[in-house]
């Protein structure tokens, strides 16, 4: 029997009772049902300046480390509208090294791809970017290589932007980073947010999952792993 991790994105949490209620109401939910981590694919929270972006992560922090599951945040470009990448990872209180390093749950390696960059290589923050205009830098593809390379089980790559076709959500290298994930032979799943509308399909026996949007009345899904095969792979 498998194990279970609760998965949301795109909260854009705003500081209101009845979000708090929502988002607590979710992870009171998924604990009951089984699951024993929690994965939010960032855009966390949206904000009018520097100061309250900080609040509004710090609250949701405390609102995950409540629900008593191990929990994985990472960050979408509305995080990064006020802050940079380290002002994120502080309010939420993981080093960037560990949510980046990823993790290793219920014989699936978790691969996390940030792809919060502008072309030339240039790291979201503070509101320096293009949201429309996201790219994989070449260095952060060599990363990805390698953490497949190494990679001794199936995995699950998480990401906010979509990495597996081009489109308005996804990284304007998409096809090129598909490709990496389609050569290493090891990917069963791709899980990713930001373009609020959910959505599954097979990309050359890839689930790629695109989760809806938790501000726009998106539940937070159950997924169980390992995942079963698909239709024709061997068990």
């Amino acid at each position: 029997m498998g194990r279970s991790i609760l998965m949301m994105a795109d909260l854009h949490y705003a500081g209101s009772a009845e979000e708090e209620w929502r988002l607590r109401a979710a992870l009171e939910e998924g604990r009951a049902r089984g699951a024993e981590r929690v994965v939010a694919l960032g855009d966390l929270v949206c904000a009018e300046c520097s100061r309250e972006a900080l609040r509004r992560l710090e609250e949701v922090r405390g609102i995950f480390s409540a629900s008593g599951m191990d929990s994985l945040l990472l960050p979408g470009n509305h995080d990064l509208d006020w802050l940079s990448k380290a002002d994120f990872y502080a309010a939420t209180g993981r080093e960037e090294s560990e949510v980046r390093g990823g993790f290793r749950f219920s014989g699936t390696e978790f691969v996390v791809v940030d792809a919060n960059f502008s072309p030339g290589g240039r790291a979201y923050e503070r509101g320096n970017f293009v949201w429309e205009e996201a790219e994989l830098p070449a260095k952060e593809l060599r990363r990805l290589e390698g953490r497949l390379r190494e990679a001794s089980a199936p995995v699950a790559v998480l990401s906010h932007q979509n990495l597996d076709a081009p489109r308005l959500h996804a990284v304007r290298n998409a096809t090129e980073t598909f490709d990496v994930l389609k050569r290493s032979g090891k990917v069963c799943a791709l899980f990713q947010g930001h373009r609020h509308l959910a959505s599954e399909e097979v990309r050359a026996g890839i689930r790629c999952v695109t989760l809806g949007a938790f501000r726009d009345g998106a539940e937070a899904e159950i997924v169980e792993f390992p995942m079963p095969a698909l239709p024709g792979e061997p068990e």
